[in-house]
């Protein structure tokens, strides 16, 4: 709030504010989006400029589209509480937080403060600092363009909490291929690089496989599976928890003309 730019012009009620730079290509369902819009009530869009109030299950034509709900519910922008939104690109990241907003009908003093940030690579992080009144009544998720694909997180129930983050991004590619197409000649064969990447990857059984079409009216489709076993990093416990190194004296000396 120090040093990002207001997203509103003046307080009110079912607003929509945009296109606003990302700074970066943002990827989302398959698009590339460089704008958003922020709406008063507690999401924001890639593409959408309603003022819609009405929470509902993701995905579904109930809510905009292409759509992220940080807590989408009917919420006001009091004055009195100096209730404000601001957006800022910090040259790793999009951020757009909510700072003293309260819920529609309920008491200006009962206030919520959140934000979404983000990352070029895709992924999404909602965090609420501080949230009050009653948090039942709202979703948090995503859902795409046609509205028929998204992730509900919540919805209408009791889930988000103060000092509480939510990540959402797509799962590492952990196997990929060297070469996409090719030709086989009769009798022949060619091998195919295949790599496997735990990267960022936690420890667990991952399941996948490679899907060959050919031309070869006996094998026009052949599936190979693979499977990646990865082990997590150990848990290092230590005893004690804390050291006492004492006190650090510095000195300091110059030589004075």
């Amino acid at each position: 709030s120090t040093i990002g730019t207001p997203v509103f012009a003046a307080y009110g009620d079912d607003r929509n504010e945009g296109p606003i730079p990302i700074g970066f290509d943002f990827p989302f369902y398959g698009e590339t989006f460089n704008t958003l819009n922020v709406c008063t009530n507690g999401w924001l869009s890639f593409t959408s400029t309603s003022t819609d109030l009405s929470n509902a299950l993701l995905p579904g034509t109930g809510a905009p589209e292409n759509l992220l709900a940080v807590f989408h519910d009917d919420l006001r922008f009091y004055g009195a509480n100096n209730a404000k939104a601001y957006y800022l690109n910090d040259g790793a990241r999009f951020i757009v937080q909510y700072e003293n907003v309260s819920k529609y009908g309920q008491s200006s003093t009962i206030l919520m403060n959140f934000e979404v940030i983000l990352y070029p690579s895709g992924k999404i992080v909602y965090q609420y600092l501080s949230m009050s009144g009653t948090l039942t009544s709202a979703t948090v998720g995503i859902q795409n363009a046609t509205r028929d694909d998204g992730l509900t997180i919540a919805y209408n129930q009791a889930y988000v909490h103060d000092e509480m983050a939510i990540a959402i991004q797509a799962a590492p590619d952990w196997l990929s291929v060297g070469v996409a197409s090719g030709t086989v000649p009769p009798g022949g064969s060619v091998d195919i690089p295949v790599e496997f990447n735990a990267t960022e990857l936690i420890g667990g059984l991952y399941e996948g496989g490679l899907r060959v079409t050919t031309n070869d009216p006996a094998a026009a489709l052949v599936d190979i599976p693979a499977t990646l076993d990865v082990t997590g990093f150990p848990g290092i416990a230590a005893d004690p928890q804390s050291l006492d190194f004492g006190t650090v004296f510095i000195g300091v000396s110059s030589t004075l003309p």
